[in-house]
Order: C-alpha cells, then structure tokens, then sequence
C-alpha cells in the first residue's frame, strides 16, 4: 500500500486488487475474498458499497484502511483514512459515554475538544433512556451500538470517512439526522466510501456505487442503476394492492 498526501483529485485509487483468505490449517487453500476490483475515488466524493452479507464489503474497507494487505494489485491512498465499523475500538465493558471519550482519542482528537463536545455527541445519539449513555455497552441494543459509534465517526469531520454498517440503526429520525450529519461530512472533507444496506442514503448521498457479488465487482457506476440492479438480483419487486373491484 502507498501513501502520501500529494494535493491531487484522486484521494483513493485501487488497482485490480485482491484479498485471499486461508481455509484452516491447510495454507496452499484459498479461496478470494477479493478479486480485480479496480475504481477511484476523487476528493469530495462519497462512494457506497452495496451487496449481500459475505459480499466482500468490510474486507474492502478493511484493506483499505491498512488492517489487512492485499494479495495482489495495489491501494493508493492520498489522504488520511478512518474506519468506523461495527465492534471497533468499543470497549463493551464500558459505558458509552466512556466509550465516545476512548473512540474520540483513538482517532486523535484532543481531550479538551472531546469534553467541548461531548454534551452534543450525547445528545445526538438521543437514546430513549437518556441514562443509558452511562450504562455499559454491552447491554446496547445493536441500534443503540450503531448510533454510538456513528456519532463516535462523526463528532469531528475526518480527512477521509471509512464507514461499514452503521447508518441501519435507529429510528426514521436518527436516520434523517445521520443523512444531514453526512452532507455536513461531504462538504468539509476529502469523501468517503460507505458500506450500508441503506439504499436510500446510496441514491440520494452517493456520487457511485459499487455492487460486490461474491468478491468481485458486478456494478460500478450510477447509484440509481447500481441499487436497481442489486434489488432486481434479490428478487425485490414492488407489489400491488389489490382493489376492492
């Protein structure tokens, strides 16, 4: 993986990259968790992943914010990457607020900054039992889980925003706030790449999307067409009601 902070429109770029991963104990068998994906993301854009469970999407972001290395192919990347995802960097042990403070210095930010503010991080988490934020996480519902660690990613604009999964929880309005928390993010940073099974937030927020089928890319382009193509291949269709006549 290179890295550099070259001032260019191209914050990302992949080259036929893959990923393999070992079946058990026996090294000389594989199979690809990855293969051939190749796109770029340019300053300022927000890229969606889409695709089932086991498509390849965490792997994806994985690789490309360094936690695993390619086997093949090569990731460029121009600017300063942070991934938020599901179980990283949580202490369920500890309380959410304990966690916000913990996640928010993990990803470098000054502890005066985090106290200034912590007050607004917790209430835009908005929990139903505002005691809750004091409770450890590992009694969090995984709608509360994914609303901490969205507003752990979001409390401070990122150079460049990894996120997988995390727009799914909550309610229609945590989901409207997380939508507008996004567009702020947009227009203050270098752009993103997000993995959600939120189709909306892929047609309105995204300037492309990738469609992952078993490892490999089956759609790169046109939000519209890509989620169009994804929910046509899940057999998703639209039914009528039947009238009364």
């Amino acid at each position: 993986m290179n890295s550099n902070t070259e001032q260019t429109s191209e914050m990302v770029i992949l080259d036929n990259m893959g990923v393999k991963f070992d079946l058990g104990y026996d090294r000389s068998r594989y199979i690809w968790a990855l293969k051939g994906i190749s796109f770029s993301v340019n300053r300022g854009e927000i890229i969606g992943i889409i695709g089932k469970n086991g498509a390849g999407k965490s792997t994806l972001l994985r690789a490309i914010s360094g936690i695993i290395s390619p086997d093949e192919g090569n990731i460029t990347i121009k600017t300063k990457c942070q991934l938020l995802s599901r179980g990283v960097g949580l202490r369920t042990e500890l309380s959410g607020r304990d966690n916000m403070i913990l996640g928010c210095l993990f990803l470098g930010h000054a502890i005066t900054e985090i106290k200034q503010r912590l007050d607004d991080m917790i209430k835009f988490c908005e929990f139903d039992n505002p005691e809750d934020i004091d409770k450890p996480v590992m009694h969090y519902s995984s709608g509360m889980t994914s609303r901490l660690l969205f507003t752990i990613a979001t409390a401070f604009t990122p150079d460049f925003l990894l996120l997988d999964e995390l727009l799914s929880g909550g309610d229609i309005s945590f989901k409207e706030r997380a939508h507008k928390k996004m567009r702020e993010i947009i227009r203050n940073s270098n752009g993103g790449i997000v993995a959600t099974h939120d189709m909306s937030f892929v047609k309105d927020f995204c300037d492309k999307v990738v469609y992952l089928e078993k490892g490999k890319i089956k759609f790169l382009g046109n939000p519209i067409y890509g989620v169009n193509s994804y929910l046509k291949d899940q057999r998703v269709v639209k039914h009528n009601i039947p009238s009364d006549d």
